[in-house]
């Protein structure tokens, strides 16, 4: 069955209406941030559903039930009631319109990573999967143009920043931080189940599927231009500052 043809605005209304205090969170980062792994973590809460990264576009707040009806559809399973609904989301195409984000139903959570390991593992991810469609240069204006947004909604909301290299060296201290930002239980903070989803929606590598967190890596086998880091380098530290 199509989920188009099962009418996705009507039933998206539907869950509007019969769902009135329904919430909504975001995973907000770039590519090779860490995204696909802090969902993970959130998937684990018994107060929380989603499947993956859904690569949808939101327009406005009918479009946040659209996620409960793609992610019934997906699991192939009647929409469970949950706290929150989740999305991780790592371009700026997918949220064209900020006003969005002032909806009372959605909280955001920021992830971000050094420029060095992010452009660094993006080059390896487009080569290993893509066939090399993100070089440096391309790798570098994406990250720019991303850090750029983030940084523009941080200052604009109450969302919660988390680094990466923080959440991999010290994953209770952050994964409690996002505890108190959404009132839910996580688990555990060092391992994660793992999703039907896992490995084919969001982070396509074999370090996802390993269900557990592990230390951040340097990224040092690709050499990026000096010029190219420090561009990346400077939007980083203009981000940080926000």
């Amino acid at each position: 069955m199509n989920l188009r043809s099962t009418g996705l605005e009507a039933l998206a209304r539907a869950a509007k209406v019969l769902r009135i205090g329904q919430q909504f969170v975001f995973v907000l980062g770039t590519m090779r941030s860490g995204s696909s792994l802090l969902t993970h973590f959130l998937l684990s809460s018994r107060d929380t559903n989603g499947w993956g990264e859904q690569n949808a576009v939101y327009k406005n707040e009918l479009d946040l039930f659209k996620l409960i009806v793609r992610t019934g559809y997906r699991s192939r399973r009647r929409p469970a009631r949950a706290k929150y609904y989740v999305d991780q989301i790592n371009h700026n195409h997918f949220t064209p319109d900020p006003a969005l984000f002032n909806s009372e139903r959605l909280r955001t959570i920021v992830l971000v990573r050094s420029p060095q390991a992010t452009i660094s593992s993006i080059v390896n991810l487009s080569k290993q999967f893509y066939g090399g469609k993100w070089g440096p240069e391309a790798a570098c204006e994406y990250y720019i143009k991303r850090l750029a947004f983030l940084k523009n909604h941080l200052a604009d909301s109450n969302a919660l920043c988390i680094q990466y290299e923080h959440l991999c060296e010290e994953p209770e201290r952050e994964l409690k931080r996002l505890e108190i930002y959404l009132d839910i239980k996580i688990p555990n903070y060092t391992s994660y189940p793992l999703q039907p989803f896992t490995g084919t929606r969001g982070d396509p590598g074999k370090k996802i599927t390993q269900g557990q967190i592990t230390a951040a890596r340097s990224h040092q086998e690709n050499q990026i231009p000096a010029l190219i880091l420090a561009t990346a380098g400077q939007a980083y530290r203009d981000f940080l500052k926000a």
